[in-house]
């Protein structure tokens, strides 16, 4: 069998991935199966990314962005933040050749891909389409999960999610699709009782046939693993109760985070829970896009953060005692499927498509919607006695491996195709390989329902003449600001040209004090030369004197040593002297000489 499916993503968001694990199932069971997707990521050969024509400058592109922009997401009320989506502009691939020799086309989740003129082209070719939702969009005038709102059952008239909704704008958008699906051969698939039965009490749906066929998983890829090993991995002590959640984003409404946070600050007023938290013996682990308020919590958190790796989650869901799911509203979410599957089971409230897998007692826990009281007393029971969630992985385990593998939903999705046929299945081949002619061009549809055309005239005419005007009053604004500029430039001009005036009058000035410098610095230079000169000479003679001086010195030294000598000499012959004056020749000289002299002096 050759069976197409269409999703606006391949693998990112949780629909994607769900459409992606049908696609594996089919491929598995030996059929044909081709995911046509706006953006690609992964690196699968069976899945065909449109070579999507530019949509900008597009008729109508530009006003439809103005209501996406103004009409809707400007324009949402407090009560839910979920996505919003308008159903126009699209992508025809109806002219595509694996879409022509399709047996069976499967919708997914085509918002912001498939408008509903690109729709129902599809639908115009006469083969059977499956729908798979995935939320509310394909039956409501817009919003992807009503937030408790049933106007979607009649007319989708005063939208609660827009204020205020003047213009009809989900009542237009639902009304188109009343009109483009009037004649499609189109069968309505949903994975969860909860969301069939929206989908039968919607006006644009109950008349089809619908089945609840549940999404799938990997269970090869999402397994148990001991709690001890998988708590080690994560430097967990194996005695820690750990309480694991995850959401692409906690500020969205309807994953109820304030809700889970609120339950767990009741939870701290127990003295047994607080001391858990207090020693380190119960942790939180997050994954996703944890809200900043956890940081507020006396409570040991760990943040993941987006996780891509299915080894990485398969280790947080076994290395948790629970998977605490605070959805408000939601169909049948892939974290729950992959959580049990590991063998953890879930506590949640008691919405959406949550009660036809979470059996309490047996794989989980469920609370009534939006009670934070018994919310906080089973997220304390759990805490306090984790032997209890312990005891239930096994029930998860079984009855993932049982109800949700790929190719127990692939059978059932192969049965109702083969029922839509009317004939039974030939015997698969080999899927064929995506030809050069498969990837076919996909042009751009902006054309608009019949209902949705004034509305368009409604909102984007005032916003384009809003915006005129806007433009028109900031360029007039702008105009003046230029004006009051210029003059100011002007003003400075004049300023800077009599700055520049008396600059120059200084730089004149300083000039000559310059040459006046240079003048007197050349004469030192030349009295510095002549003082040189004189100093050497001055140190020429100082040389000649110094070395005149070493002279005398010399001289004087040669004198002082014939000095000694004399001095020697002269004490020599004063001690001779006497000597000779001790000695008796000396005094009878003596007295020979004193006779002599009376003699002369008597004569």
């Amino acid at each position: 069998m050759n069976i197409v499916q269409l999703n606006t993503w391949d693998i990112d968001g949780g629909a994607a991935r769900a459409a992606y694990r049908l696609h594996k199932g089919l491929l598995l069971e030996g059929h044909q199966d081709t995911l046509i997707c706006l953006a690609k990521s992964s690196e699968d050969d069976a899945v065909l990314e449109i070579a999507a024509e530019p949509i900008d400058h597009q008729p109508n592109s530009l006003s439809s962005d103005l209501i996406q922009r103004y009409g809707i997401n400007e324009g949402r009320t407090p009560l839910s933040n979920t996505l919003f989506s308008f159903p126009y502009p699209g992508w025809d691939v109806s002219g595509l050749p694996i879409v022509q020799s399709a047996d069976v086309i499967n919708l997914h989740w085509v918002a912001r891909f498939q408008s509903l003129v690109t729709l129902k082209k599809l639908f115009d070719l006469g083969k059977p389409v499956v729908w798979t939702l995935h939320d509310m969009w394909a039956f409501s005038g817009g919003c992807h999960y009503s937030a408790g709102c049933s106007n979607y059952e009649t007319d989708c008239g005063n939208c609660p999610q827009l204020v205020p909704d003047l213009y009809g704008l989900a009542t237009a958008a639902l009304q188109d699709k009343l009109e483009f699906f009037a004649e499609a051969n189109l069968t309505i698939v949903t994975p969860s009782r909860w969301l069939a039965d929206c989908a039968r009490r919607s006006r644009l749906f109950r008349d089809l046939r619908i089945e609840v066929i549940p999404n799938s998983l990997e269970t090869d890829v999402f397994f148990p693993v001991e709690k001890a090993i998988a708590k080690q991995k994560l430097d967990i002590a194996p005695e820690t109760v750990t309480l694991l959640f995850g959401a692409f984003t906690t500020e969205e409404h309807r994953k109820g985070f304030a809700h889970l946070l609120k339950a767990t600050q009741q939870c701290l007023a127990n003295p047994e829970f607080r001391d858990l938290a207090e020693n380190q013996r119960l942790q939180l682990l997050c994954f996703g896009d944890p809200d900043s308020s956890l940081e507020s919590l006396p409570i040991p958190v760990q943040a993941y953060g987006k996780v891509a790796s299915d080894d990485m989650l398969r280790v947080l869901y076994a290395a948790a005692d629970v998977f605490v799911l605070p959805s408000l509203e939601d169909n049948l979410p892939n974290t729950m499927l992959e959580a049990m599957s590991c063998g953890t089971p879930v506590l949640a409230f008691n919405v959406g498509g949550i009660p036809d897998v979470v059996v309490p007692g047996k794989t989980g826990w469920l609370v009534p919607e939006k009670d934070i009281d018994q919310l906080a007393e089973a997220l304390l029971q759990i805490a306090l006695h984790p032997e209890t969630a312990r005891s239930m992985g096994a029930d998860c385990r079984h009855l993932m491996e049982d109800q949700f593998s790929l190719l127990v939903q692939a059978t059932r999705y192969l049965a109702l195709y083969q029922d839509l046929l009317g004939h039974e299945f030939q015997q698969p081949s080999a899927p064929d390989l995506l030809s050069a002619a498969d990837l076919a061009f996909a042009s751009a549809e902006t054309s608009l329902g019949f209902h949705s055309r004034p509305v368009l005239d409604a909102i984007a005419r005032p916003i384009l003449e809003t915006q005129l005007q806007q433009t028109t009053a900031e360029l007039m604004a702008a105009n003046t600001q230029i004006q009051q500029q210029q003059a100011q430039i002007q003003q400075q001009q004049a300023h800077f040209q009599q700055e520049l005036q008396q600059q120059q009058e200084k730089l004149y000035e300083t000039q000559l004090y310059l040459n006046q410098i240079q003048s007197y610095a050349k004469t030192l230079e030349v009295q510095t030369l002549q003082l040189r000169s004189q100093s050497e000479q001055l140190q020429s003679q100082l040389s000649e004197r110094q070395s005149r001086i070493d002279q005398l010195r010399a001289d004087k030294k040669k004198l002082g040593d014939r000095l000694q000598k004399a001095k020697l000499k002269i004490s020599n012959l004063q001690q001779q002297v006497e000597a000779m004056q001790s000695s008796k020749f000396w005094k009878l000289r003596t007295a020979w000489v004193s006779l002599k002299n009376r003699l002369r002096l008597n004569s």
